[in-house]
């Protein structure tokens, strides 16, 4: 069952009902208290080159709608990036994605208080240059997700109830590229790092799929102290399909995170811990490389000539630190720092046993350019030594190194030059210089 048929269907009706409510919820005007909320709110007004928005406020009825709890937003990636030394081959590529973000609160609905629904979707379009890099971490996070082909899907369809100020139960279908947050190296989009060693600790991709049918608690610590997440997901869940059909038939993924806010110095800064473990069947990494071979050979024809060992279960745990070295007083979110990710991935099943990351970043460091950032960032990627010898003769693990400048040529446009030093995973390979731009337009 694919998740555009079906899936978009119900968002599309849910939509309609949502916005429905909402015009009928705008007519009244008795005050009301100001209810809780997980989203900033935002700013629709302002003329072309003021606004934060392409599309601007739809004739009031954009901030008629975040009243009454129902917000859209709409961002198109476009980037254009070339090999120009190195890599498996000297090719460019321009591609990119658009993602589409509903959020509802029904509190501000007039319904029930502390419900919060998000669908995303995405599309994916053009090629990367991901490929022709030979690398084992993608300099194109953007041409890696959802899917490595052309593709539209709802990627999530989460739910999240709070039952009281400190605790709330989610569910759905939950897309997991929103862990592992950074202040300055984390997330999809044109505003911070492209390679994807830079938005999320990859030890944890073999363990933990993109988008899968889930549910779990979120528990926010007292003072705003942090939050701590735990979450039970189905193993191969996909962003393609909706999964109920045979959701958990071949394994579970328990997944935690703890995020920790403090002030040293009065400066912010955050400490991530989290960890997953997956009862999927998975294929041992160190056995007789003619054992693989065989299995094809198996498989194809029907014989049974060997089997390959299996393992039933993976896990992996990592850590990451971001901290601010100077921050504005009026807005903490202005200022420069540094950041620090480490994974430790099951060698057994884990091609990925150990990943670092360091580096420094900001945003608004120029005067009257508040909304630009940089960063600066480097990783270090430890192939795991269980690997067949046949095929741990020709790879290697790898590092790279990322710097970029995002400039707010409007509020609602950003262009941002990127250069991306990268050694491959293939040992007779040479080290990939990746140059290129992204741009995104926020609707």
């Amino acid at each position: 069952m694919k998740a555009p048929s079906i899936v978009s269907l119900f968002a599309a009706l849910l939509f309609s009902a949502i916005v429905a409510t909402a015009a009928r919820a705008a007519e009244t005007t008795d005050a009301k208290p100001e209810p809780a909320s997980i989203w900033p709110r935002q700013d629709y007004s302002g003329d072309l080159f003021e606004r934060r928005y392409l599309t601007g406020d739809w004739g009031g009825w954009r901030t008629k709608l975040a009243d009454r709890g129902v917000t859209l937003g709409v961002n198109l990636y476009q980037a254009y990036r070339g090999i120009v030394d190195g890599g498996r081959d000297e090719n460019d590529a321009y591609g990119g994605s658009a993602d589409y973000e509903l959020h509802v609160e029904t509190e501000r609905l007039g319904l029930w208080p502390g419900g919060f629904a998000t669908v995303f979707a995405e599309s994916r379009f053009g090629k990367s240059v991901n490929g022709d890099a030979g690398v084992l971490i993608a300099p194109d996070t953007d041409g890696l997700l959802p899917l490595p082909e052309e593709i539209t899907t709802l990627s999530g369809v989460t739910f999240v109830q709070f039952l009281a100020p400190w605790v709330a139960v989610l569910g759905g279908k939950i897309c997991t590229i929103d862990g592992d947050q950074n202040a300055f190296a984390s997330g999809r989009g044109n505003t911070q790092f492209s390679n994807l060693g830079f938005v999320i600790n990859p030890i944890v991709l073999r363990s933990v799929p993109y988008s899968a049918l889930g549910g779990g608690f979120l528990l926010v610590l007292p003072d705003e102290l942090g939050t701590y997440t735990f979450s039970v997901l189905d193993a191969l869940g996909r962003p393609d399909t909706v999964g109920f059909d045979d959701a958990f038939s071949d394994g579970t993924v328990i997944a935690q995170e703890l995020r920790i806010g403090y002030r040293p110095l009065g400066l912010p800064g955050h400490v991530t811990l989290g960890g997953s473990w997956s009862s999927r069947n998975f294929g041992v990494l160190d056995q007789d490389p003619r054992l693989i071979i065989d299995a094809v050979i198996d498989e194809r024809f029907g014989t049974n000539l060997a089997e390959i060992d299996r393992a039933n279960s993976s896990w992996a745990v990592y850590y990451n630190f971001d901290q601010f070295l100077y921050a504005e007083k009026d807005d903490p979110t202005q200022g420069v720092g540094l950041f620090f990710r480490f994974g430790q991935g099951d060698e057994r099943t884990n091609p990925l046993e150990r990943f670092y990351s360091f580096g420094f970043g900001g945003k608004g460091v120029i005067p009257t350019r508040d909304d630009d950032t940089f960063g600066i960032g480097w990783y270090l990627v430890d192939r795991s030594d269980q690997l067949p010898r046949l095929i741990e003769r020709r790879t290697q693990g790898g590092q790279g190194f990322e710097v970029f400048y995002n400039a707010a040529v409007l509020p609602w446009l950003h262009l941002t030059p990127d250069l991306q030093v990268v050694e491959p995973g293939v040992k007779r390979v040479d080290t990939a210089v990746v140059l290129g731009a992204r741009m995104q337009i926020a609707f």
